[in-house]
């Protein structure tokens, strides 16, 4: 099972309004993948560890925990879909 990983903040707009679109495409490909939302603020390191420098931003896991795709930026539904097909 693949994981995405969302790194957001409270404070921006853009992940705001992205949120439910990346919500309901992982609840579409919910036999292929799994959502972690991850608040920069609470989790300094993490994004740290992916290199967050903007938001929001896309990292998707493959079953082996390694990084297959980042996006960094608001994206097309259909492109987000296409990491899962």
């Amino acid at each position: 099972m693949m994981t995405l990983l969302y790194f957001t903040g409270s404070w921006c707009s853009a992940c705001q309004k992205f949120k439910p679109v990346v919500q309901n495409v992982c609840s579409k490909y919910s036999d292929k993948v799994i959502l972690e939302l991850i608040d920069v603020e609470l989790n300094p390191r993490l994004a740290e560890e992916y290199h967050v420098t903007a938001l929001p931003k896309l990292v998707l896991l493959g079953d082996d925990g390694w990084a297959i795709k980042a996006h960094t930026e608001v994206m097309p539904v259909d492109e987000l879909e296409s990491w899962f097909n």
